[in-house]
């Protein structure tokens, strides 16, 4: 099941089923919501569960791709987080059931999900369209010789090329855009001069430079796909 599990996405953050969380840890939902019950002064609403009912439910119902059978027939349904998955490890506390939560962590709830917003919308900041760095790593993979010359004085000019965001101001971003960005303290991203340096340094072939268009409007999208990149630019450097 591990190799074929299902995305689901709710507040920005990726969860599990009751029932999902039960087979992966190699029980049944009735253990894992009795484990709940007798435990429940230590979980969180928010961090550790989510729990919908009535048309928050009926919305997700709808909208996500979780597979219930009989799904018009459920009152309330609870979603687990990360932590909450540590907390039901814990109760079980098999080397599964460990064993699991690690591959959890790694390749379900932090793995990275590259431009994550509907289609037609984009990153903005102060009126700018932009690109957040880990979107654009994630997609160019880039060597570590060429990532160590990424904003690099002599290449990019910050507040030109790139600019960043932490703090409260980062936090009111990823509310805004419904995502939390890896780096918990800062958030790097790239305008569109910055890009087109960017694409220059890797030599991007059309592929690459099409799927970081499709995160820019136009007149950008058309500016990244039609410029004439400088082959010796990167020798410079």
């Amino acid at each position: 099941m591990l190799e074929n599990l299902p995305e689901i996405c709710i507040e920005g953050q990726r969860v599990l089923l009751t029932s999902q969380l039960a087979e992966l840890y190699g029980t049944d939902s009735k253990v894992i919501s009795n484990n709940f019950t007798r435990n429940k002064q230590r979980y969180t609403t928010g961090k550790h569960y989510i729990r919908l009912d009535g048309s928050q439910l009926d919305c997700f119902l709808q909208s996500s791709n979780c597979g219930l059978q009989n799904s018009s027939k459920i009152r309330s349904l609870y979603l687990w987080t990360e932590r909450g998955a540590l907390l039901h490890a814990k109760s079980l506390n098999t080397d599964k059931a460990w064993d699991v939560y690690d591959w959890l962590v790694d390749f379900y709830f932090r793995a990275k999900t590259v431009g994550n917003l509907p289609k037609g919308r984009f990153y903005y900041w102060e009126g700018k369209p932009i690109i957040p760095d880990e979107d654009f790593f994630a997609i160019t993979q880039p060597s570590k010789r060429i990532r160590r010359m990424f904003y690099r004085r002599e290449i990019f000019v910050g507040g030109l090329d790139y600019n960043g965001i932490s703090g409260s101001t980062k936090e009111e971003y990823e509310r805004k855009y419904s995502r939390t960005f890896e780096d918990p303290q800062f958030m790097l991203f790239m305008y569109i001069s910055g890009v087109i340096k960017a694409l220059n340094l890797l030599q991007s072939d059309r592929a690459t430079r099409e799927k970081i268009a499709a995160f820019f409007p136009e007149p950008q999208r058309s500016q990244i796909l039609k410029t004439a990149f400088d082959t010796c630019f990167i020798q410079r450097y």
